[in-house]
Parts: structure tokens; C-alpha cells; sequence
């Protein structure tokens, strides 16, 4: 008579998948980081392109920062609507992690009413482009290198409430415990979370 093929026994399928299992928790979490690290590849080149446009902004306007807003018919323009033409693609203020996630107008910090306002989940660094009610010229920054113009947030304008613990409208932790951040001189970084958090040189000029 021939011989049946040997099947797995109970316990040895258990022992396979109690394997797999295993590799899989080890595994998933690594894909997990370097498909974030990915996204955050993706955010920064749209950070490096915010601080492009805000470069041109200032070249059409008498060397002055872009504003974080200013005042509108009906309400306020962000500074979405104000780098819209430079960047004529709104997707790059939407961050590749935080897709499902835009701050979309409403108080506070300021109302957004015109139905043309892009979305965004970028945040400008209020403390420096201030509002429609004061101009700030590129030449006045004394730390263009140390002070953050825009960074991962969902609120349009950010400002320390505390700053030593917190920067308001800020998501530190975005990236890898981390969020990218452009800066007025033009170069973008990965910083982390406490050196984000760590004082005036990152909001003040």
C-alpha cells in the first residue's frame, strides 16, 4: 500500500503560527517608521516649497514676511490664500500624515467665513507674521536661521502660550516624535518635540 503523506500535527501548526506571529510584531512597527518616515519626507518637501513661496511673496511686497493673515471682505484670508498663487496647489498644505485632518475656519484663533479658503494642517508662526495690522520686513528678523515660519499644526496661527512647555496651534509629535519645521531664511528641519517646545528663539525674531 502507499505510504499517506505526513501532515502537520496540531502542535506543529501552532508552533508556525505562534512564529508568524512574533515576526509579525516585530516587523509591523518597523514598516510602520519607515512608512512615516516617508510621509515625513513628503511634508518637508512641501515645507521647503511654503518657504519658497513665502520668499516670493516678500519679493512682490517690498521685502515683507507673509502675513499669518489679513483682513478680508467678509472676514479673514489665511495665509494659504496668500501663498495660493505662488504654489497654485493646494495639496501642499496638507500634510501626508494629517490628511483627514484641516483647520477649515471658525474662532478662535481667527474666523476663516470666505468659501474660497484653502484648507491647510501647516501653522505660521503668528508671533512673528503677525496680522493685517503690522507689516514685518525680512531685514528685521535678527534670527532668520533660529525662528520657525511654518511647522506641523492643525490651527492656522501659532503662538507660545507658555514658552517654555507649549506652542499653541503646534502638533509636535507628528513625525516621529518630531514635526518638520521651515524657517525664515528658507531651510527646512526635523526637530524634535522638546527643542520644538524649548523657548523665544524658535517663535521670536
Amino acid at each position: 500500500m502507499p505510504m499517506r503523506a505526513r501532515g502537520f500535527t496540531l502542535i506543529e501548526l501552532l508552533v508556525v503560527i505562534a512564529i508568524i506571529a512574533i515576526l509579525a510584531a516585530i516587523l509591523f512597527p518597523v514598516f510602520a517608521k519607515a512608512r512615516e518616515k516617508a510621509r515625513q519626507a513628503s511634508c518637508s518637501s512641501n515645507l521647503k516649497q511654503l518657504a519658497t513661496a513665502s520668499k516670493m511673496y516678500g519679493s512682490d511686497y517690498d521685502e515683507c514676511v507673509a502675513p499669518a493673515d489679513m483682513q478680508g471682505l467678509g472676514g479673514y484670508m489665511i495665509f494659504t490664500n496668500l501663498l495660493q498663487p505662488y504654489v497654485k496647489n493646494s495639496q501642499l498644505f496638507i500634510c501626508p500624515s494629517k490628511p483627514g485632518q484641516s483647520w477649515t475656519g471658525g474662532t478662535p484663533p481667527y474666523a476663516c467665513v470666505q468659501a474660497w479658503c484653502v484648507l491647510s494642517n501647516y501653522t505660521v508662526n503668528f508671533c512673528v507674521s503677525q496680522g493685517y495690522t503690522t507689516t514685518v520686513k525680512e531685514a528685521s528678523l535678527t534670527k532668520p536661521a533660529e525662528s520657525i515660519e511654518y511647522v506641523d499644526g492643525l490651527c492656522p496661527n501659532a503662538q507660545p502660550t507658555n514658552a517654555a512647555t507649549t506652542c499653541y496651534g503646534v502638533d509636535p509629535t507628528r513625525h516621529n516624535e518630531g514635526a518638520n519645521c521651515s524657517y525664515y531664511d528658507g531651510h527646512v528641519k526635523w526637530n524634535k518635540s522638546q527643542n520644538i517646545r524649548a523657548g523665544a528663539a524658535c517663535w521670536y525674531n
